[in-house]
């Protein structure tokens, strides 16, 4: 149970076995910068970070060459593993809902700086793919004109990991928007998000599944009938990510709100690999889009569970050696997730031959992933030393 309160409001009693709401107030950009660096949330960076590179590699793809429980386990394992991205709009929607800026501000700091970064990242990939094309006499379209328009459209040769990128542009597009609606959010607002998208993109194309298996009637929302903040993901992550780790209070984490969520999230993920490879075995090609079905659920699982670990059941590990660990790598994971195409441009194919007969085990591509994550951190590291890239990775 979720108690709220909101600006302006008497103080809500709470309940002691109640996820306790925070009542809605303003937050100052100056007051947000001084606050002590959360350090569950750079575990979440590092995780979010690992599951990336992990969908990148052959273990993305490993569950189609397995049959029996092997093949459950691994896609269950993506399923778990494509949190990623959630938890990133839902890091940036905690982290950044909280401000009050000039939409001049947002507009400089926040959007500019991710098209300036996206769009020098992308250049990099096309001259290492040009460079490479020149190394093994192949041809390559090179034109001013190609790459814009690959780089307008998102839709550049080598690049391709770069898409979460364009839709968190879109939606720092919005934060003007969201900033006044998050701030009165209470439990009634935020179930008008939340009801809407568990039955539009978790319970409705699982249900349309298992009609198409059982022979039962399609269920369809009429287009004309829409819900663009809870069914559109950047948003809908964000607001979420500010409620779990803004509105509620950590000392009201309960472990049995903790096993209800996992609970969910075990239920949703037996559905959805159910799910696809049903949609295999009727259409003989495996679809991703039952990802999404569940996604959110068991982010915020992992969300409240590192919150309850770090601020609640062990707050120790906020402090001493693991906590400096997790903050020195934390603030590194946005360079690694950049610079991660360039390093598989120029070490994969060697790590591929090293591999030998391995390269289809997830032995495999975890290797890569630890390998690929200390490097590109290390190069992260020394690039932030540079006058003038700090700011921008």
């Amino acid at each position: 149970m979720l108690c709220f309160g909101s600006a302006g409001r008497n103080k809500v009693k709470l309940r002691r076995s109640a996820l306790m709401w925070i009542p809605g107030k303003k937050f100052s950009l100056m007051a947000a910068e001084k606050k002590e660096r959360k350090v569950y949330i750079e575990a979440i960076r590092v995780i979010a970070t690992l599951f990336v590179l992990l969908n990148h590699v052959p273990a993305n793809m490993l569950y189609q060459q397995h049959e029996g429980a092997a093949r459950y386990a691994l896609l269950a394992m993506m399923f778990v593993s494509r949190t990623c991205i959630p938890f990133f709009y839902m890091v940036s929607g905690a982290l950044l809902l909280d401000h009050e800026e000039p939409f001049g501000v947002v507009m400089k700091k926040r959007i500019l700086r991710f098209v300036a970064v996206l769009f020098v990242a992308e250049l990099g990939i096309y001259l290492a793919n040009a460079a490479v094309a020149y190394l093994h006499h192949t041809e390559i379209q090179l034109s001013p004109f190609y790459f814009l328009s690959c780089f307008i459209a998102g839709k550049l040769p080598g690049a391709e990991t770069y898409w979460y990128l364009y839709a968190y542009l879109s939606m720092l597009f919005l934060l003007p928007f969201l900033r006044p609606i998050v701030k009165g959010l209470g439990k009634k607002e935020f179930l008008l998000l939340l009801i809407p998208h568990v039955v539009i993109c978790g319970i409705l194309p699982i249900y349309n599944r298992a009609a198409s298996s059982f022979g039962l009637m399609h269920l369809e929302f009429s287009d004309d009938l829409g819900f663009p903040l809870a069914v559109w993901r950047p948003a809908f992550c964000a607001v979420c990510g500010y409620v779990l780790m803004k509105k509620i209070k950590a000392e009201s984490i309960r472990p049995r709100h903790l096993l209800i969520l996992f609970a969910a999230s075990v239920l949703g993920v037996a559905a959805g690999v159910w799910a696809t490879l049903d949609y295999a075995e009727a259409h003989g090609e495996y679809v991703t889009n039952y990802y999404h079905c569940v996604d959110y659920i068991i982010t915020a699982f992992f969300v409240l569970l590192l919150r309850y670990l770090f601020e609640v059941r062990f707050k120790k590990l906020s402090k001493g050696r693991f906590a400096k660990i997790l903050c020195f790598f934390g603030p590194l994971c946005f360079g690694v997730y950049l610079l991660d195409p360039f390093l598989k441009m120029a070490l994969y194919p060697a790590y591929t031959r090293l591999g030998g007969g391995y390269t289809d085990t997830l032995l495999f591509s975890l290797g890569w992933v630890f390998f690929s994550f200390l490097a590109c951190s290390l190069l992260t590291r020394v690039l932030k030393m540079i006058p003038g890239v700090k700011r921008f990775i």
